[in-house]
């Protein structure tokens, strides 16, 4: 459901370079396997994510426009709608540290059961599974914005 052209366009900038060809080079992926993508009109996100997770880029902006190019600044610009403040942040080995203030939330069991499980992961596999449930989060949310947008049609 990703745009090819949008998310490689954001690539380019965020690489500074000025081709798919570049791109390629910069994630450490054969050309021949951005044209299929070219070609289908999707990008295999989980690949691309796996690429980038030593990177300082924004996901959300990645995926969507939306934000700050870059981690640091994203997490510098976070409002405190949700109750979440983010005290430090360092996009160098993907560290965010955060207070909340959700004293009407409560962490249900399975959640504290993933957060348990995640922190027995490798710092790697960790940025790696942060960065795949953001973007099916975002996907989740772009596929129901299309659909509710198409409805108002």
């Amino acid at each position: 459901m990703n745009n090819y052209r949008e998310i490689m366009d954001r690539l380019k900038l965020f690489f500074n370079v000025n081709s798919d060809r570049k791109v390629a080079e910069k994630l450490g992926i054969n050309y021949n396997t951005i044209k299929t993508w070219s070609n289908r009109g999707k990008i295999p996100l989980e690949k691309i994510l796996s690429r980038l997770q030593n990177e300082t880029i924004n996901i959300d902006w990645l995926l969507t426009g939306r934000g700050e190019m870059f981690l640091k600044e994203a997490a510098q610009n976070i409002n405190n709608q949700d109750g979440i403040v983010i005290a430090n942040s360092s996009p160098i080995n993907g560290n965010i540290t955060i207070s909340t203030n959700t004293h009407n939330k409560k962490v249900t069991q399975k959640e504290d059961e993933l957060l348990e499980a995640y922190r027995k992961l490798p710092p790697k596999r960790q940025q790696y599974y942060y960065h795949k449930i953001l973007s099916d989060a975002i996907e989740y949310e772009l596929k129901d914005e299309n659909n509710s947008h198409s409805n108002h049609l």
